[in-house]
């Protein structure tokens, strides 16, 4: 799958102000959302990173501002819209 290569590859990343890089992303194909309009795309690929933030933040411990509850509940309105 093209977005594990691409956070692979953002994991061998270093530079001189960081050790080392983290990469969230999220995808939302048409076909798997019938009916949703582009922009509700967005919003759901967009759900969909920041439960993958959300997710590396609870492994690692790491205490982070939490977006994901917000987005949730406009993705559902959205949805049943």
């Amino acid at each position: 799958m093209a977005l594990r290569r691409l956070q692979q590859e953002a994991g061998k990343w270093r530079g001189e102000k960081g050790e080392s890089q983290k990469l969230a992303a999220g995808y939302a194909p048409a076909a798997d959302h019938p009916g949703l309009t582009s922009g509700k795309l967005v919003r759901e690929a967009d759900l969909q990173m920041y439960e993958a933030k959300a997710e590396y933040y609870r492994k690692t411990g790491l205490d982070r501002r939490r977006h994901i509850g917000r987005l949730r509940e406009q993705s559902k309105e959205d949805n049943h819209a």
